[in-house]
């Protein structure tokens, strides 16, 4: 993972040097290596990259880290989670990449929702309550979380992947993508 920002260095060599942020926010640029070993697969993977048309067509990643700790068990028809409280309420609110929730319980099913709110838990101080744009259609058990992280947009970092063929069956596939900062 690196990060960079867009930084104009004003330097004359006899004082101060000054920093002009054009950005809000920095551009983290993440490397993925996955691991292919049937040739369906490859050939799907291929597809999806080549849809993407290299850097130009912004998709939806997770970040594929416990980015958040569930301290409740979620009901059918709630649109919140509550989670264990982090300090994020203050830092992450509306930045790109820390407005979409992704969770995946231990039964593969998925949920990608967009946070509309964090507030602190009115009741437990411990707690943050993120408000979510959609309905959760299934009772979720605490034990049965796999992962909750936030997911960002991005696109691919340039127009070019690595595949590396281990075998005639199976690839290794590298590739960066940048976060895209206006988290739209």
């Amino acid at each position: 993972e690196a990060i960079t920002r867009n930084i104009e260095v004003l330097d004359n060599d006899i004082g101060f040097r000054q920093f002009v942020d054009h950005s809000d926010l920095a551009t983290v640029t993440r490397t993925f290596l996955f691991f292919f070993k049937d040739l369906a697969t490859i050939d799907q993977v291929i597809k999806w990259y080549y849809a993407r048309r290299g850097a130009q067509v912004p998709f939806w990643i997770p970040s594929w880290k416990n980015d958040l700790r569930l301290v409740q068990a979620i009901a059918i028809g709630d649109n919140f989670i509550k989670v264990a409280n982090s300090g994020f309420t203050n830092l992450y609110g509306e930045n790109a990449g820390r407005d979409h929730v992704y969770l995946v319980t231990k039964s593969c099913k998925v949920f990608a929702m967009a946070i509309t709110s964090i507030e602190i838990d009115s009741v437990d101080d411990t707690a943050a309550v993120l408000t979510l744009d959609d309905l959760f259609d299934e009772v979720v058990p605490l034990n049965m979380i796999e992962i909750v992280c936030f997911m960002g947009l991005h696109r691919m970092a340039s127009d070019e992947i690595t595949i590396e063929w281990l075998s005639d069956q199976a690839a290794q596939l590298n590739s960066n993508m940048k976060m895209l900062s206006d988290g739209a």
